[in-house]
């Protein structure tokens, strides 16, 4: 009996402590907290960008669960990113305005409301971890299937046997524990050598190797590591790759740059192996050719008044005239390609031109927008109630 009273009142005191955890989380206190750190990250995130790219500062305060603000010198606090604000602002929305809101029929408008925000961070969740970001450039007559990230690198590994060649990516956040004089180790049962990246840097230039350098130079070159640069798309990578034969075999050593013009390249066992630093790719279902490229300038400047593609896009034996404008981009199959840019920069007249495409695969790409619809409605619903209401009690009273 006693055991039986003591499993009571510790379900109980469990019971009481989950209450008071989802009291906490479903508070209005709490959100109001959630949307005052928004407002400070914002605030933060927008003086950052006068000193860093768009980019490093997405990553910094709304990509993170926390990071480390300075205040004066050395001394800096922890603050919340903004992706912990935003996964408590779901679970205080779930529980606060859905599993305990007031769940009566008469008055559905904000919980459809409330759902409707829910949908919307949903598709923001969905978009940040599964969506792709790159571009392409393409010069008259040129075609592409495939589109490159502006911010991350891979190092390619190319093996060729006769005529097969088998593509080996080593992708960035795999690399990023080799910074710093570190190394790390790629083994694969199926390959005849052993894949080291040594000295990985984020930002770098090859030199030719002084006496002071000579210990750590490849063929004459070391890598001198810079600053990264304010944009992150500036940033070129570089890293040393040794290429261990397997069973005591000699190792053959590469430096690999970003803006290197052709692979590193060496025979193992009869084999041809070619090791270079590109951008990550992806592949695309179609193939774009730029047709024609055309610009209009401001008068008296450099500045671009209308920009547009005409591009053929051909998939399988079909294809397709379009016209892709700063305004009007080309969505197909869940890939969006937009005109983003144009060049070379101050070419002079007449000079052959590129057209610069900006490529997204965004697997909720209208979410938002149903998203917005959801809410409007839950809203209208609300507002026609209150409204129906007050007029009631208006004739009620005369």
């Amino acid at each position: 009996m006693g055991v039986l009273m003591i499993k009571e009142a510790s379900l109980r005191k469990t019971a009481r402590i989950i209450e008071s955890v989802l009291a906490l989380l479903g508070s209005y206190g709490l959100a109001v907290i959630i949307l005052s750190f928004q407002l400070i990250l914002t605030f933060l995130g927008t003086i950052a960008q006068t000193n860093q790219g768009l980019y490093l500062v997405q990553k910094k305060y709304f990509d993170s669960f926390f990071f480390m603000q300075p205040l004066y010198g050395p001394l800096a606090i922890p603050l919340p990113g903004g992706y912990l604000l935003m996964l408590l602002l779901f679970y205080n929305l779930l529980i606060g305005g859905i599993i305990r809101a007031p769940r009566r029929l008469r008055q559905p408008g904000m919980l459809i409301a409330h759902g409707g925000i829910l949908f919307l961070l949903i598709s923001g969740f969905v978009s940040h971890h599964f969506s792709l970001n790159g571009g392409m450039q393409l010069f008259e007559g040129e075609s592409a299937a495939e589109f490159s990230s502006f911010n991350d690198w891979t190092i390619e590994v190319q093996r060729q046997v006769g005529d097969t060649i088998t593509v080996y990516h080593l992708p960035q956040h795999h690399l990023m524990s080799a910074q710093g004089g570190h190394e790390r180790t790629f083994i694969a049962d199926d390959l005849p050598v052993d894949i080291t990246v040594a000295s990985y840097a984020v930002n770098c230039v090859p030199l030719p190797a002084r006496e002071a350098m000579l210990s750590a130079a490849v063929d004459g070159f070391y890598l001198q590591t810079l600053p990264g640069a304010a944009e992150s798309e500036q940033n070129v990578p570089g890293a040393y790759v040794l290429l261990s034969e397997k069973g005591g075999g000699p190792t053959h050593s590469a430096v690999v740059w970003g803006r290197e013009r052709a692979p590193y390249a060496t025979t193992i066992n009869g084999e041809q192996w070619r090791v270079a630093m590109v951008h990550q790719t992806w592949p695309l279902p179609f193939r774009i050719v730029l047709d024609k490229f055309t610009v209009k300038l401001h008068p008296n400047t450099g500045m671009a008044k209308v920009f547009l593609s005409d591009v053929t896009k051909i998939e399988g034996r079909s294809s397709e005239s379009i016209k892709i404008t700063m305004n009007e981009p080309f969505r197909y199959k869940g890939y969006t390609l937009f005109q983003s840019s144009w060049g070379p920069p101050d070419a002079p007249a007449g000079a052959r031109l590129y057209s610069g495409f900006a490529v997204v695969k965004n697997p909720v790409d209208h979410w938002p927008l149903y998203a917005c619809i959801i809410v409007s409605i839950g809203l209208l619903i609300h507002f026609f109630q209150r409204l129906a209401a007050h007029l009631r009690a208006g004739r009620a009273s005369c």
